[in-house]
């Protein structure tokens, strides 16, 4: 969904219409965020480009004055008092005031650029942090179903500032503590399935082959025919010489399932070896079942989710000096309850 103009846009997107007024307001100040951010970020900019003809131009009027020193060029004549009889004349020395000022121009120049030049790096990083705040929140509201109840979060109560800390600090320290969480979480996504668990689906896939791998004697008893092997499809690269050179592609064509008819003749042999194996790889000691992964997993996402509601009232108790993660949690950014789908790298 494209947010360019939130108070457009909240008139025919059937998610932003049913936002609450808090919500909605928090969408619009983050969408003048943005383009106060590209304004400012423009202004800098004119600044910069003017400042930077200024530093080639005092660039230019040093190298001059350098020159002239060099090649005794560069003097300054002081007039002397008259003499008795009335004669006026002036004493000639290097002129090192204006070739100190023009160093000190030139330095004072540069340094005006260079705060310049981290101005505008400051605001084009804080618009493009916007930019993708918006583009992941905009995603999300149109992951929410239609007809998904868009309820207010109503916090039992205020967060605590700690004592001691301001907001900002406040915010960084909750940072951390989400860093943390989410390395917690990836962990729970990467543990290992339980060696009983992996058994399980093992014996399971080799019992469903072995029943696909069973060949047909029917035709050998009733007729004098053949036994009749179980067959699959199989790919390969066929090539065919012509005239005009060899052509090549892929095939498929029908051939006995090998495999299959293995798993149905020695099922219990490929069972005692494949557990085995199991044996001898699985990590039981940080083994999760799926349904003790799903289980940590939403209890870490509660957890998460929280400390991101803390982190945005702190945000929006210190004003600009602190900003909103590009990933923040849309339901912890707008104020809106649990129960709404969260966001989809979750």
């Amino acid at each position: 969904m494209d947010i360019q103009d939130i108070r457009e846009t909240a008139r025919r997107h059937p998610v932003l219409d049913r936002l609450p007024k808090r919500s909605l307001a928090i969408v619009d100040e983050l969408v003048a965020a943005r383009e106060n951010a590209a304004i400012t970020t423009r202004g800098v900019l004119d600044q910069r480009q003017e400042i930077r003809g200024q530093v080639a131009e005092a660039r230019r009027i040093l190298d001059g004055y350098e020159e002239l020193q060099r090649t005794g060029g560069l003097i300054r004549e002081t007039p002397l008092p008259p003499s008795a009889s009335g004669a006026r004349g002036f004493t000639r020395a290097p002129d090192e005031g204006r070739l100190k000022q023009a160093r000190q121009d030139l330095v004072n120049l540069e340094e005006r650029l260079a705060r310049l030049e981290q101005l505008a790096a400051d605001h084009a990083a804080r618009r493009e942090v916007l930019d993708e705040l918006l583009q992941r929140l905009g995603q999300w509201l149109d992951s929410v179903p239609a007809d998904a109840a868009i309820t207010e979060w109503k916090p039992k109560a205020a967060p605590t500032l700690p004592r001691g800390r301001s907001h900002l600090e406040a915010v960084h320290a909750l940072r951390g503590q989400i860093d943390h969480l989410a390395a917690d979480r990836r962990e729970i996504q990467a543990s290992p399935l339980p060696s009983s668990e992996c058994k399980t689906v093992a014996r399971a896939q080799i019992a469903a082959m072995a029943a696909r791998g069973a060949p047909s004697v029917f035709a050998l008893i009733e007729g004098g025919g053949s036994v009749a092997w179980p067959e699959v499809d199989m790919k390969g690269i066929a090539s065919v010489a012509g005239e005009s050179g060899a052509a090549s592609g892929y095939a498929t064509v029908r051939g006995v399932d090998a495999l299959a008819v293995l798993c149905w003749a020695h099922a219990d042999t490929l069972v005692a070896a494949i557990e085995m194996e199991i044996d001898q790889s699985a990590d039981d000691k940080n083994a999760l079942t799926p349904q003790e992964r799903q289980a940590r997993l939403t209890a870490i996402d509660a957890e998460i989710l929280s400390v991101e509601r803390s982190e945005c009232s702190f945000i929006e108790a210190a004003g600009d000096a602190a900003m909103h993660r590009p990933d923040t949690d849309p339901r912890a950014l707008l104020r809106l309850a649990d129960d709404l789908p969260p966001p989809m790298e979750h």
